[in-house]
């Protein structure tokens, strides 16, 4: 689980809204840049403000009650591999991170880092490293940044429901869907949404560049991704004012 309005860390975004068709109702169809709705009775005393915090706060307190359960510091051997030479830190199991790494070795690093493999396996770069192991870090430049552009373009689908989540006013509440699997080919990045609001809209160019601008300022925060480990009980709670997560929970869990 990945708190609100998180970021991949130093990933310029250059956001057009680039479309693809849904044909389900109460989804917004970026294609056709048509937006219908189904407006539930029962969440009409929500705003998408006070959703965000009570979330924000929940998370912010697993968080906490987590990292209280850690008993005391222990190390671990972090063999890095990679420029501008191979290294081997002594770090803080369950606390330090890929990104923390990079702060051991060079500010290039730093910058221009954007995903890692620990032990051979994709690691967020803010993601606590829970035991001994080898890590390599992935940037764009790479011979192979296929599994860079998924994260990239994943980012942009989170952000992009950041942004629809931010926008409209508090009389149209914005019950975030699903984040369909990115075309890496094309460099396409979808959020799904169900706006309630009491009319058909179809937004103007002027309305869809909003959007854009939004990203860009979101973009420009430089805030991170913030991986948190949570039981279904409590997803369950975090997401209970949204119909379409209160279905995918269950599966999700098991």
């Amino acid at each position: 689980m990945y708190k609100s309005m998180a970021l991949l860390k130093d990933v310029q975004i250059c956001c057009n809204l680039l479309q693809k068709p849904y044909a389900r109702l109460g989804l917004v169809d970026m294609m056709r840049n048509r937006f219908v709705h189904q407006v539930s009775v029962s969440q009409i005393h929500n705003t998408n403000q006070t959703i965000r915090e009570r979330r924000s706060k929940m998370f912010d307190d697993e968080k906490e009650r987590q990292q209280n359960l850690i008993p005391r510091i222990e190390k671990i051997e972090v063999q890095y591999e990679g420029q501008p030479e191979p290294a081997l830190l002594y770090l803080n199991k369950n606390m330090s991170t890929p990104y923390n790494v990079c702060q051991h070795l060079s500010e290039m690093l730093m910058d221009r880092s954007a995903l890692a493999l620990v032990n051979g396996q994709l690691w967020d770069m803010h993601r606590p490293i829970e035991e001994d192991c080898t890590l390599k870090l992935i940037h764009f430049h790479d011979s192979d940044p296929f599994h860079l552009n998924r994260a990239f373009w994943r980012s942009c689908s989170f952000m992009l429901s950041a942004v629809i989540d931010m926008a409209f006013k508090d009389d149209i509440l914005v019950e975030q869907h699903s984040f369909p699997a990115p075309n890496v080919a094309s460099g396409s990045f979808v959020a799904d949404v169900d706006l309630k609001c009491d009319h058909d809209w179809s937004p103007t160019k002027q309305e869809l560049q909003v959007f854009s601008s939004l990203m860009h300022r979101l973009a420009e925060q430089n805030l991170k991704f913030e991986r948190l480990v949570v039981s279904s009980d409590l997803a369950k709670a975090m997401f209970q004012d949204n119909q379409y997560k209160s279905q995918q929970i269950p599966s999700i869990a098991g």
